[in-house]
C-alpha cells in the first residue's frame, strides 16, 4: 500500500510540474507564438504555395507562348490548300505583262509612250461605278490646276458632264489610234471614244486629239525598290476631230 501511494504522490506531483509549466509558458507568451506559427503552417502557406505554384506556372506559360510565337514568325508555317480555277477566271487573274514600245530608240520617250496611253485611257473612260477611282488616278498624276479642269468637267454642275449624259446604263470606252512625240514632255495622242450600254447600241462614237504636256523623271535603274517614278501631266487640251455618231 505505502508503495501505491508513493506513486501517487508521484504522479500528482508530475501533474503539479506539468500544470506550473504550462501556466509559466503562458505566462511567457511562446504559446501564442507557437499557436501562431502552427495556425500559418496548417492554414495560410498553403494558400501561399498554392499561389508561387500558379506565378510560376503563368510565368514559365508566357515565356513558353512568347518563344513559340517568335519561332512561328520566323519559321511560319504554311499548309497546302488545293483548289480548281475555272478557264475563266484563270484568264483573269493571270499576270498581265506590258511592254513600252520603242520610240526613236529612246527608253525614256519610250516609257512616256506607255503613260499617256495610259493616262488618256484612265481619264477618257467611263464607267459609273469606277468614278471614284478615275478621280484618284487623275489625281495622282497631274498637277492641280489639270485635275481641277477635270473635276469641272465631270462634275454634275457642268451640263455636259458624263455624269449627265450617260447616267449609269452607259459605258464609254477608249480606243488608242495613234501616238506622236514632238519632244520630250510633249505628245499628241488620237483615240476614238464609244459610248453604249452594255449590249445595246451605240450612241456616241467619236475621234478625238489630245494634246499633252508632261513632266517625268529620268530612267535610273539604280533605283531601289518600291521607289515613286514621277510622271505628272502638266497640260492637257483635247480637241474633237471628227463625230461618226449615226453613220
Amino acid at each position: 500500500m505505502q508503495e501505491v501511494y508513493f506513486r501517487f504522490l508521484k504522479n500528482i506531483r508530475k501533474m503539479n510540474d506539468v500544470s506550473v509549466s504550462i501556466q509559466e509558458y503562458l505566462k511567457s507568451r511562446e504559446y501564442y507564438k507557437e499557436a501562431l506559427k502552427w495556425y500559418k503552417l496548417k492554414y495560410l502557406y498553403i494558400f501561399t504555395q498554392r499561389s508561387q505554384v500558379f506565378m510560376l506556372f503563368v510565368l514559365f506559360f508566357t515565356i513558353f507562348s512568347s518563344i513559340s510565337f517568335t519561332l512561328y514568325s520566323l519559321f511560319p508555317l504554311r499548309e497546302q490548300v488545293r483548289y480548281t480555277v475555272g478557264a475563266k477566271d484563270a484568264l483573269q487573274t493571270a499576270a498581265k505583262i506590258t511592254r513600252t514600245n520603242t520610240v526613236d530608240n529612246d527608253p525614256l520617250v519610250s516609257v512616256a509612250d506607255l503613260m499617256v496611253k495610259s493616262y488618256v485611257i484612265h481619264r477618257e473612260t467611263y464607267d459609273s461605278d469606277a468614278i471614284n477611282n478615275q478621280l484618284l488616278y487623275v489625281y495622282n498624276n497631274s498637277t492641280r490646276v489639270v485635275y481641277r479642269k477635270f473635276y469641272n468637267y465631270i462634275n454634275i454642275d457642268n451640263p455636259s458632264s458624263p455624269i449627265l449624259r450617260y447616267e449609269k446604263h452607259v459605258h464609254k470606252s477608249i480606243n488608242i489610234i495613234s501616238v506622236s512625240h514632238p519632244a520630250l514632255g510633249q505628245s499628241i495622242v488620237t483615240f476614238d471614244s464609244i459610248a453604249k450600254p452594255p449590249g445595246g447600241n451605240i450612241v456616241e462614237n467619236m475621234v478625238w486629239e489630245a494634246n499633252i504636256g508632261y513632266d517625268i523623271d529620268k530612267l535610273n535603274p539604280k533605283l531601289q525598290s518600291g521607289t515613286k517614278y514621277n510622271f505628272t501631266v502638266t497640260n492637257y487640251k483635247l480637241k474633237l476631230l471628227q463625230d461618226r455618231t449615226g453613220k
